[in-house]
């Protein structure tokens, strides 16, 4: 996963916070964490804006220049009578993801949501940390609970297909996929959804699914040479099955209009 460019994400989205607007994304930075899968707080009608510490926005500000380590004391400078703790804590978890500590980043998020359990970016950015400690039906489990805080949360919808393609449930992730797309008209998030899906292609070899869900937004956006070497490559390691067998049709009826 690019984890540059989700950090960039997910710190921009809390800098949103910083400089006033809702604090809260109505689910997560969808783009955030390393690895294929995100967390970036956008505002959703949440919370007011506050006055949040000036250390949140040096954090964020250290944070997208990569210095991890100083991005993570200020964070911790931030104490919890402070009107933007749980941003702070939250972007102190997501630095724990970014320097590969994915089970102290649940720890972190365990206790936020002890004091603020309604807050659908925390269950994001957790759902991410398990992600990277290999538990992607646990990081779906908690991206559903996220939409039931946030249901128009287009980011969180994107994520749970994406984590049903992790687990190899193409035929669930497919449908997730295109109710994720009709919440989200101008395709933003969907431009981080196929990054996601593109970086899991070039690095897990032995996620095979990934390249039907190629094959699916390839077909979405008209890009049927690329559709079909995605299914291609899908039926290559994936010869037999419900969704070999689809995907084989899918195939023929591409292929024909190549000719």
């Amino acid at each position: 996963m690019n984890s540059s460019l989700k950090t960039a994400l997910i710190f921009g989205g809390l800098l949103i916070a910083v400089v006033g607007a809702a604090f809260l994304y109505s689910r997560s930075l969808e783009n955030g964490a390393p690895g294929p899968a995100r967390s970036d707080p956008a505002a959703a009608g949440a919370a007011p804006a506050v006055d949040l510490a000036p250390a949140i926005g040096a954090a964020v500000e250290a944070a997208r220049a990569a210095d991890y380590e100083e991005a993570l004391r200020l964070f911790g400078t931030v104490p919890p009578t402070d009107p933007g703790y749980v941003v702070a804590r939250r972007g102190y978890g997501s630095v724990q993801v970014e320097l590969g500590r994915p089970l102290e980043a649940v720890d972190t998020f365990d206790a936020l949501l002890a004091i603020a359990p309604e807050d659908a970016e925390v269950r994001v950015a957790r759902s991410w940390a398990l992600y990277h400690l290999g538990r992607y039906d646990r990081a779906e489990a908690e991206t559903l609970r996220a939409l039931e805080i946030a249901p128009q949360h287009p980011g969180a919808r994107y994520n749970v297909a994406f984590f049903r393609i992790m687990q190899g449930r193409v035929a669930e992730a497919i449908p997730a996929y295109q109710r994720a797309l009709r919440n989200d008209p101008e395709g933003r998030h969907m431009t981080r959804a196929l990054e996601d899906l593109a970086l899991v292609a070039q690095t897990r070899p032995d996620v095979h699914q990934v390249h039907y869900a190629l094959a699916f937004f390839a077909n979405t956006q008209g890009r049927t040479d690329t559709e079909v070497e995605e299914l291609e490559l899908f039926l290559e390691a994936v010869p037999t099955g419900p969704v070999a067998e689809t995907a084989r049709q899918r195939l023929a009826e591409a292929s024909a209009t190549l000719q």
